[in-house]
């Protein structure tokens, strides 16, 4: 089971607030488009958009709007920006604009075509032991 498939089957039960990688500038731990998805409570996200300091201070601010968003208070603006220095404890240097979305069982669909893993075509020449050994590489 992906992580994606675990994400749209718990939701369907369970709101989340979806963290996603929105851009970065500099040397930052995860690509744009990385994302997690924060339950309420102690339970592990599924996902990652890295690890460390920032990881766990995105963790702690999709709780919060997690429990806004269950409490129907209105949302706050979507985007923050963090900055991967010693002040977040992270030696990373760049810059991370993170985008918080909270959702529920009506936004299945939608973030089923959103976040599916981007697949690359690959055009491959040649049926040799190379081209052989390269396709089942690629294969997954």
């Amino acid at each position: 089971m992906t992580v994606l498939h675990s994400l749209l089957e718990r939701i369907k039960t369970t709101p989340a607030c979806l963290v996603r990688v929105e851009s970065i500038q500099g040397s930052a731990p995860r690509e744009a488009g990385a994302w997690m998805a924060v339950f309420a409570g102690p339970a592990a996200p599924l996902g990652t958009i890295g690890g460390g300091h920032l990881e766990l201070q995105a963790m702690q601010e999709a709780r919060e709007r997690l429990t806004e968003y269950m409490a129907g208070r209105a949302p706050r603006a979507p985007l923050v920006r963090c900055a991967l220095g010693p002040r977040l404890g992270q030696c990373c240097g760049g810059v991370v604009q993170l985008r918080f979305e909270c959702v529920g069982a009506a936004d299945v669909p939608a973030l089923r075509q959103r976040l599916a893993p981007r697949l690359q075509p690959v055009a491959l020449f040649g049926g040799g032991h190379v081209g052989h050994a390269l396709a089942r590489v690629l294969a997954p």
